[in-house]
């Protein structure tokens, strides 16, 4: 019976991505009409659970009828002002649509892969209690506060330093999420809850997938989005309730659109990567990091491709995307700056100068917990997956092409900051800080599986292409 309500709750938030998403994109022809699905997904949980974060600052329980009610709304608003008919809009068939082939035994192995992979974890997070600390003390506590309170009633949580332990200062995007299908469910339920927790890997492999199809051959396609279903570390994070997986997701999703809009200059693109940006900054602190690294990158493919008579309009494509992340963060980073420093986790350590003579020791760190096959607790790790992509990336010419390459800086200059923030602070730069190194490594992920498909797919013609024929020597009598 629990199947109903907690359909209900993640349909709601479908809805609410797809009343974004047709307000916002006015070509659908664009995008596969299965990728319009996926990418509403994210969408859904960016601009629904904002809403209902801002909701609960200004004091307002969670109401399954009242949200429900809101997200209809909406949805019925949107289709009377923009006029589109709503089947045509998500069924016509993609513009320049390639001829429709069938699967070859490869893809459909691959295929069964990735849905044997997703069904797995599906099945794992229906069943698996919430047992990893950080799920339990950062998500599950402010799920449960915010299931049975509001931020703006819960006062004495968010400012009190004996509850340090449990971060605060952390963004609500991801426990109001939980909070939000027991609502639904009508119960606080800390294991039926986790059923969103497949949707948000099951989605990102159907990202890479269609993003990658646009570029490479599909079988090129399938494989990144086998690897991805596949890998034992992304695998892990869907499972144990922690909000690694969501930030993937969301700041993924806007790294692939804010691509498609280096490429094309669409601006229904950029305002999709801005509203997926907003849902990351208010997932996890990093969000600010990959934030900032996505801007930096729009700004320079503005001065360094764009033509100079297109700078103007292209800028101001920028000022949209920062604004709407900028005023969708913008009430939690208000609030966040009500409690007091003492409240803080790292409240105190304080970045008064870099730890240079530590950076060795750290860049070891980092170089083990990429050849590692197991970590501490025993659990798989990324396998050959770096070894691949070290190979793939270094000796491939479409890593050194435009708009290609701009693919790797977001991924150096992502994870250079990751380094500078860790040499400031006074953590531990060991293979001792494992996990969270897992953990940024997922983040970082999303460039190089859409670099590593344009790799192999150079590679795969190489292959294919017909060899020249050696001359024949004239043979002797």
């Amino acid at each position: 019976m629990d199947a109903i309500p907690i359909a209900i709750a993640l349909g709601l938030v479908l809805m609410a991505g797809m009343t974004v998403f047709y307000s916002v994109v006015r070509e659908p022809k664009q995008y596969y009409r299965l990728e319009r699905l996926t990418y509403s997904y994210p969408l859904g949980l960016a601009a629904f659970g904002v809403s209902l974060v801002v909701a609960s600052l200004a004091g307002f329980r969670l109401n399954a009828w009242v949200a429900g009610g809101i997200v209809l709304g909406a949805a019925f608003i949107a289709t009377k002002v923009r006029g589109v008919p709503v089947r045509a809009y998500w069924l016509s068939p993609q513009a320049e649509g390639m001829p429709k082939v069938p699967l070859t035994e490869m893809e459909w192995l691959l295929v069964f892969i990735i849905i044997l992979c997703l069904s797995a974890r599906t099945m794992a997070s229906l069943m698996t209690p919430m047992y990893d600390w950080d799920a339990l003390c950062f998500w599950g506590l402010k799920a449960k506060i915010l299931y049975f309170s509001t931020v703006r009633d819960s006062g004495m949580y968010f400012h009190s330093p004996e509850y340090q332990f449990s971060n605060q200062t952390y963004p609500l995007l991801f426990p109001m999420m939980y909070a939000w299908v027991c609502t639904v469910l009508g119960r606080w339920d800390d294991l039926r809850m986790m059923a969103i927790n497949p949707l948000n890997l099951i989605a990102f492999t159907a990202l890479i997938y269609f993003t990658a199809r646009r570029y490479v051959r599909r079988v090129i396609a399938l494989t990144m989005a086998a690897l991805v279903a596949s890998l034992p570390a992304s695998i892990h994070y869907a499972e144990c309730a922690q909000a690694d997986i969501p930030l993937m997701l969301l700041s993924g999703a806007s790294l692939f659109a804010l691509f498609d809009w280096i490429r094309s200059r669409r601006l229904e693109s950029i305002l999709l990567a801005a509203v997926l940006m907003g849902g990351a900054l208010n997932t996890k602190h990093e969000g600010q990091i990959l934030f900032g690294v996505q801007v930096l990158v729009a700004a320079a493919t503005i001065l360094w491709l764009a033509p100079r008579a297109e700078r103007r309009r292209l800028c101001g494509h920028l000022g949209c995307y920062i604004g709407i992340a900028v005023a969708m963060f913008l009430p939690w980073l208000v609030y966040r700056s009500t409690i007091p420093k003492e409240a803080w986790q790292l409240g105190g350590e304080g970045f008064d100068r870099f730890r240079w003579e530590q950076l060795p020791t750290f860049l070891y760190a980092i170089g083990q917990n990429a050849v590692h096959w197991y970590n501490g607790v025993g659990l798989p790790k990324w396998n050959f997956l770096w070894t691949v992509i070290v190979l793939f990336v270094l000796l491939s010419k479409s890593t050194w092409r435009t708009p290609w390459v701009f693919l790797l800086i977001v991924y150096l200059v992502h994870a250079s900051t990751i380094i500078l923030i860790h040499l400031a602070s006074h953590v531990e730069l060991t293979l001792g800080h494992e996990f969270a190194l897992e953990r940024y490594t997922l983040a970082m992920l999303p460039p190089l599986w859409l670099l590593l498909a344009k790799c192999v797919d150079e590679w795969w013609a190489v292959w294919e292409s017909p060899r020249e024929k050696s001359p024949r020597k004239p043979q002797t009598a």
